[in-house]
């Protein structure tokens, strides 16, 4: 697809004209045609514009950042612009992205379904910007790859690490484990 080629090639710091389309269909696309509920939760980096967005390339639910990274406690992307959604509205609330991104996904889960569903979470962590739990937003967000040790990686493992604790754990405690598909990648 054009959005997966061409960012690395143009050497723009955002993929802003390139992004997915409906006319490559997407596994939320086939997943919707067979009968599944769709959502993602976390990065989407497949294009920023609103015709580039997430609901519009299969997924009903969407909550995260659209670029390819964003600032873990102030949600602004590389350019210092916000960059939380929830559907296609900017999504304004407090919290760590590694640690929100876990709760919209264990909200997801627990939530009634009529039918199967197919739910990707795509955490940010443990891409830049290097920032633990607790750490203040940077000042500038176009500094996202200075400050990295392997102190902070470590902390922005464990936060990944007990997210998806929490949800496999939603996941028995909903009675979906052993009906449940999960990879991991």
């Amino acid at each position: 697809t054009p959005v997966g080629l061409m960012e690395p090639l143009t050497g723009q710091p955002s993929d802003t004209t390139y992004g997915l389309t409906p006319a490559f269909p997407s596994i939320a696309t086939l997943m919707r045609t067979a009968g599944y509920e769709t959502a993602l939760v976390g990065k989407w980096h497949l294009g920023s514009r609103r015709q580039h967005s997430p609901t519009k390339n299969g997924f009903d639910y969407f909550f995260g950042i659209r670029s390819g990274a964003a600032d873990y406690i102030s949600h602004n992307g590389v350019t210092g612009v916000h960059d939380l959604f929830e559907n296609d509205s900017a999504a304004y609330c407090e919290g760590y992205l590694t640690d929100l991104i876990t709760v919209k996904a264990i909200e997801f889960i627990r939530k009634k379904h009529g039918k199967p569903f197919f739910l990707s979470i795509n955490f940010n962590a443990p891409h830049w910007p290097w920032q633990k739990p607790g750490d203040p937003p940077y000042a500038n967000s176009s500094n996202f790859r200075e400050g990295g040790s392997p102190v902070i990686y470590a902390q922005m493992m464990k936060s990944l690490d007990d997210g998806i604790g929490e949800i496999m754990k939603t996941l028995d405690n909903q009675d979906l484990a052993a009906n449940t598909i999960i990879i991991f990648t």
